[in-house]
C-alpha cells in the first residue's frame, strides 16, 4: 500500500517555476514551457496574425495560470510572473493559516489580525477559515468591551 501524497496544482506551479528560472535565455525558457504544455494538457494559442507585430498576441495555459503576450517570450515571461505571485500569495495564506489555526499568543494583535483577514478571503481550507472566524470574534469581543 502507496502511501505517497499527489502534489497540489499550486505545489506543481512552484516545482514548475523553479525549473524555469534555472533557463537564462528566452529560446530556452520558451522551448521547456512548449514542452510541459505538450506533456500536461495546457494549451499554446498562436495568434492569428503571426507574423504581423502588435496585431495579435499569444496566448499560453498551463497548470490554471493563463498569460499573454506579443511574442512566445513575452507570454511565458508573463505566465512565470502570475505563476510566482500565485505560489507567494499560497505560502502567505498558508502562513496565515498556521498562525490562526494555534492562536499563537506571541503574535501581536496585528499580525493575528492580519492572518485572520487573510484566510478568510483567501483560503480553502475549512478548519482555518473557522478558526479565523474565532480570532475575528476575539477581536470584536476586546473592541466592544473597550
Amino acid at each position: 500500500m502507496s502511501h505517497e501524497r499527489t502534489m497540489t496544482n499550486i505545489e506543481r506551479v512552484a516545482v514548475f517555476s523553479a525549473q524555469m528560472a534555472t533557463k537564462t535565455s528566452g529560446k530556452d525558457r520558451v522551448e521547456l514551457f512548449q514542452n510541459a504544455v505538450i506533456e500536461t494538457g495546457g494549451d499554446w494559442h498562436y495568434p492569428e496574425t503571426e507574423g504581423q507585430p502588435g496585431r495579435g498576441a499569444f496566448e499560453v495555459q498551463l497548470l490554471g495560470i493563463v498569460a499573454h503576450g506579443i511574442d512566445a517570450a513575452e507570454a511565458v515571461n508573463c505566465w512565470a510572473a502570475k505563476a510566482k505571485l500565485a505560489v507567494d500569495r499560497a505560502a502567505h495564506v498558508g502562513a496565515a493559516e498556521l498562525i490562526v489555526l494555534h492562536e499563537l499568543k506571541d503574535c501581536s494583535d496585528e499580525v493575528l489580525r492580519e492572518a485572520a483577514e487573510t484566510v478568510r478571503l483567501h483560503s480553502q481550507d475549512q478548519r482555518a477559515i473557522a478558526a479565523g472566524r474565532r480570532v475575528e470574534m476575539m477581536f470584536r469581543t476586546k473592541e466592544a468591551a473597550a
